[in-house]
């Protein structure tokens, strides 16, 4: 009696490729993949702030000046105002 090879992983997924993302669903669910991807996204995000407020708050702070910038100048009255003091 002659063994015959295992079907390649391609000709057992191709028949039915809804069952396997269907198993691949629920090992995700049951594997708590949803928490464990909500971490990583979260550690993702916690280690870009230093990298994103080293960029955001001199923005910001230009920003903040251009708008305020009625504020620095110093307003000096016309010639003749000044005179009649």
């Amino acid at each position: 009696m002659v063994d015959q090879p295992a079907p390649s992983p391609a000709r057992q997924v191709l028949p039915q490729p809804l069952r396997l993302v269907w198993h691949t669903l629920k090992a995700f669910r049951a594997n708590q993949g949803p928490l464990l991807a909500g971490a990583v996204a979260y550690d993702a995000l916690l280690a870009t702030m230093p990298f994103f407020g080293s960029l955001a708050f001199p923005v910001l702070e230009n920003a903040l000046s251009i708008v305020f910038v009625h504020r620095v100048k110093t307003r000096q009255r016309p010639l003749d105002l000044r005179a009649k003091r």
